[in-house]
């Protein structure tokens, strides 16, 4: 595409008018807009699954929301992102691809959607995006509502400054 677009604009191309090259590389841009989105929402999608499987080893608040649960809850959007969640045994696993079964599924009409409705932890915005059909959600909406519970946790944390200690000074000389 690239070379098409260097040869048309320096006129090698005869025929090839300077309202078709703004068109395609209009569209060109256009693809480009929409990898990068999809890029963006399976990065979160990536990074909710790495938080997630952390917080059930190091976090006891995270850990008593697991505890007794075992089910599978799977996102996807219509331009191909997906991403199940099986949560058992008071572990989070997590894989790139679709689940047989999932006892709740989300589906979304599309990566910027749902990039936007993840990132927001309204339900307001869910609930008026289910309404307007962007969102289908089949299954236990019990299980969502949980799988909405947990958005507060997977907020990255800030580290916490550690004071200063004497041990840590530079050595005197003798």
């Amino acid at each position: 595409m690239r070379v098409f677009f260097m040869a048309a604009c320096e006129g090698a191309i005869s025929g090839v008018g300077p309202g078709l090259v703004r068109r395609a590389l209009a569209a060109y841009n256009e693809s480009l807009s929409a990898r990068a989105s999809c890029m963006k929402f399976k990065m979160l999608l990536w990074y909710m699954a790495r938080r997630m499987e952390l917080l059930s080893r190091t976090h006891p608040e995270f850990i008593a929301k697991l505890h007794g649960r075992d089910f599978v809850i799977q996102v996807a959007t219509d331009e191909g992102a997906h991403r199940f969640f099986r949560i058992q045994h008071n572990r989070v696993t997590s894989r790139n691809t679709l689940h047989n079964k999932p006892d709740v599924h989300l589906q979304f009409a599309s990566d910027d959607i749902a990039f936007r409705l993840l990132t927001t932890a309204n339900a307001t915005h869910f609930m008026e995006a289910m309404q307007k059909q962007e969102v289908s959600v089949t299954g236990d909406l019990a299980l969502l509502m949980w799988f909405m519970s947990i958005g507060k946790y997977l907020r990255p944390g800030r580290r916490r400054a550690h004071p200063p200690s004497d041990s840590g000074s530079a050595p005197t000389s003798l």
